[in-house]
């Protein structure tokens, strides 16, 4: 029998036994905490980049993968909510690039819950701390990850029935949009206002 069982889309999984061995082999060298934060950083990057592609021509293909994926997706959410600053910014890219997918799939408490959590943890007050550094570009990036992140989240919560915080979320969007003074983004947020 293969250490490696095969598994979608090309994929392989370590038997259980190997995968506790392997994770603690990386912890007893110290190289856990990278190892984490390399896969998290990977994952964070994967679903920030698949947010036009869930609606583009190759959606199925992308719903596949992230199907494929979702255990991972999950561990880079979680290790990336338990930390200000880059670490959350990576889950509020997780829950920006896939919201859809978590929506579309029904996915809708545990993930709105995480997307909370993260932008709880890296409000909008980090971008007035780059652009006090001097990094404009930077800020605006930071206000809209966040209004992204915050216009996904109020889908998951209008899937909930929960339009109260949908509403929330929304208008917390707009405000760190208009910051941004980002038209296509101002438009989208009044759009979901609308709903």
């Amino acid at each position: 029998a293969s250490l490696l069982q095969p598994a979608a889309l090309g994929r392989h999984h370590m038997l259980e036994p190997i995968r506790e061995f392997a994770l603690e082999q990386l912890s007893v060298a110290g190289w856990a905490p990278d190892a984490d934060a390399r896969h998290a950083r990977h994952f964070a990057m994967e679903c920030h980049g698949a947010f036009d592609a869930l609606i583009g021509r190759e959606q199925s293909v992308w719903y596949a993968r992230i199907d494929a994926e979702q255990p991972n997706i999950q561990a880079a959410m979680r290790w990336s909510i338990h930390d200000a600053g880059d670490r959350a910014a990576q889950a509020l890219r997780v829950g920006y690039g896939i919201w859809r997918y978590w929506w579309q799939r029904g996915y809708w408490r545990d993930n709105l819950a995480a997307m909370r959590q993260a932008l709880d943890v890296n409000g909008p007050d980090a971008a007035a701390i780059v652009r006090r550094e001097g990094d404009e570009s930077a800020a605006n990036a930071a206000l809209l990850l966040h209004a992204g992140a915050a216009r996904g989240a109020s889908y998951l919560a209008a899937g909930l029935n929960d339009f109260s915080l949908a509403k929330s979320l929304l208008s917390h969007a707009l405000a760190c949009a208009m910051q941004a003074e980002d038209d296509q983004m101002v438009a989208r947020t009044y759009s979901g206002l609308g709903m």
